[in-house]
């Protein structure tokens, strides 16, 4: 009779893969201090505050002068004033004022405001026709220009026109006394000084608003300009390993070359975005070529060199990150004109491309490969001098070894550890240790027979191949419904102190595990807590962030 026994295995890992791109620095921060706005910003659309605060100070000129003109009226004797015609000239001009403090002039087609200038002006004509001609309203003609004009002045200034002017037009009346036109004029001329006075504060409190609301929405858009580009990093992490620390160590020491060579602020923040996204492209190339662990052969070199093309259409898709597609594109091409994809060379080349196509070669240089450790550093400075007019811009290459030496930006592999030829890494890389257990595995499952040392030695052979907190192996018992661990190993974490394999033991159904174990179907879960099968790892309170289980079915 043949024997079917089920055995689970189970590795999970808890986990934090989150990139600390711009952990460096605090560029919304900067923005407010350098008061920068991107040059490719969405244009922030600017609310109707102002244009409400510019009708009403009208409709106050309005009302007030309106007022004041209909109580000059009744200065001195003999004007021959048309009372009635006055009274529903003051009338219009409340009217008005109400229109322009209630009406949504912003909502206004430009094309409709020419009417309204004309039918002021008109209001103006019949007003002055009605009432007493030039000698009585020469004055109120020159209300608008003197307001607007006031709107160029400091509220003090304003102010002291006010005073200095009223003082020079009460001169006359110490000879003509206040019974005559000119008295009516003057009263209206000083109606008008003082809406001069009152318009500049009303406007700059209005700006001043304006202004808070537009550095507010600025600052949003550069908190989701910024999320964006981490967002885009962390997608480029994920489809290579090596890629983020070398995109944060890049975009530094582009920074630091960038601010030696005279870029400004608005220019250095762009190219750090630029280092930052400058390998975008790869995630459109296949894992296999970008993880070879040797050098790659034509075809696969082809497609490489595909990634800046592909990165330029990636980062053309966000709006504000367009500014960056030339630069992003020609991050590969050389000084002499040898480079991808274009060919470029010179100052053909974008000066933000020259300077992070250095600074990229320098700290791969200082970097372990899949195919090739780490330079040492004085091999890398000799490179730089021997590439610069060939390969480098002569000015980069210069600013960048300057950066360097002054150890200005801290780069992996420029250490002590990496001055000396015979400094071997401390690590295997995962391509050979991945190899080496395989190999291990098989010569070890040759020699054994039993179930539980098959079920141990694959256990190890997983803890050596995949990242885990805690990686368990569970046999069926003969009971058909209980699961018991043949294999157990974790990181020794203290939450993990009280788990004997008497506590992990499970039922089929139970938890994740016993799920896959009852439906004979791996299960890879990257947020257990959000699984409806998702319990806590058993002993613990703790629950797996993450879990791969795979049922093992053999005779």
């Amino acid at each position: 009779m043949t024997t079917r026994r089920s055995a689970t295995a189970l590795a999970s890992t808890n986990v934090q893969n989150i990139p600390a791109i711009l952990a460096a620095r605090q560029p919304t921060t900067e923005a407010s201090r350098c008061a920068v706005v991107f040059a490719s910003m969405a244009t922030v659309e600017v609310r109707p505050a102002l244009q409400r605060a510019t009708f009403r100070v009208a409709a106050l000129s309005l009302w007030g002068l309106g007022g004041v003109v209909m109580a000059s009226n009744y200065v001195g004797s003999g004007l021959q004033v048309n009372y009635g015609i006055e009274w529903i000239i003051t009338g219009a001009a409340v009217a008005a004022g109400l229109l322009a403090w209630f009406w949504p002039w912003a909502g206004l087609p430009a094309d409709r405001f020419l009417p309204v200038v004309f039918g002021g002006l008109l209001l103006n004509a019949v007003c002055l026709g009605a009432t007493g001609g030039v000698h009585s309203h020469v004055m109120p003609l020159l209300m608008v220009i003197v307001v607007f004009s006031a709107s160029l002045f400091q509220f003090r200034a304003a102010v002291a026109i006010l005073l200095l002017n009223g003082l020079v037009a009460s001169l006359p009346l110490l000879l003509q006394g206040w019974n005559g036109y000119y008295a009516r004029a003057l009263l209206v001329l000083l109606a008008s000084m003082v809406v001069c006075a009152f318009v500049p504060s009303m406007v700059a409190a209005a700006l001043r608003k304006e202004n808070q609301l537009v550095e507010r929405q600025r600052d949003e858009l550069e908190q989701s300009y910024l999320a964006t580009i981490a967002a885009l990093a962390a997608a480029l992490d994920a489809k290579d390993r090596h890629t983020e620390a070398h995109s944060r160590e890049t975009a530094a020491l582009a920074r630091a070359v960038g601010r030696r060579l005279g870029l400004k602020d608005d220019d250095l923040r762009f190219l750090e975005y630029s280092a930052l996204l400058h390998d975008i492209g790869k995630i459109g190339v296949p894992g296999y070529i970008l993880n070879k662990p040797g050098p790659l052969d034509d075809d696969e070199a082809a497609i490489m060199r595909e990634h800046p093309v592909i990165g330029e259409r990636i980062v053309a898709s966000v709006p504000f990150l367009g500014r960056i597609r030339p630069i992003v594109r020609a991050e590969h091409e050389r000084w002499d004109g040898s480079g991808y994809p274009d060919g470029l060379g010179g100052r053909q080349i974008p000066i933000e491309a020259r300077i992070i196509h250095a600074c990229d070669a320098f700290q791969a240089m200082s970097s372990d490969r899949p195919y090739r450790r780490a330079r040492p550093r004085d091999w890398i400075v000799k490179e730089i001098h021997t590439q610069s007019g060939r390969q480098f811009d002569p000015s980069v290459a210069e600013a960048l070894l300057e950066v360097v030496e002054s150890g200005e930006v801290a780069v992996s592999g420029t250490a002590e550890s990496a001055l000396h030829e015979d400094h071997k890494p401390a690590f295997v890389h995962f391509w050979t240790q991945h190899l080496d257990a395989i190999q291990q595995l098989g010569a070890r499952l040759a020699t054994v027979v039993s179930v539980p040392e098959i079920c141990d030695t694959i256990g190890r052979a997983i803890t050596t191949l995949l990242p885990y907190d805690q990686c368990r192996i569970y046999l069926l018992e003969e009971d058909g419904r209980t699961l018991r661990p043949v294999y157990f190993s974790d990181t020794k974490r203290a939450e993990y102190d009280g788990v004997t394999a008497e506590t992990l033991a499970i039922q089929v159904g139970e938890g994740i595990t016993g799920w896959v174990a009852e439906t004979k179907q791996g299960a890879l879960v990257g947020d257990t807590e959000r699984h409806p099968k998702g319990i806590h790892i058993p002993g613990t309170s703790e629950t797996n962030e993450s879990m791969l289980a795979v049922p093992v079915i053999f005779e």
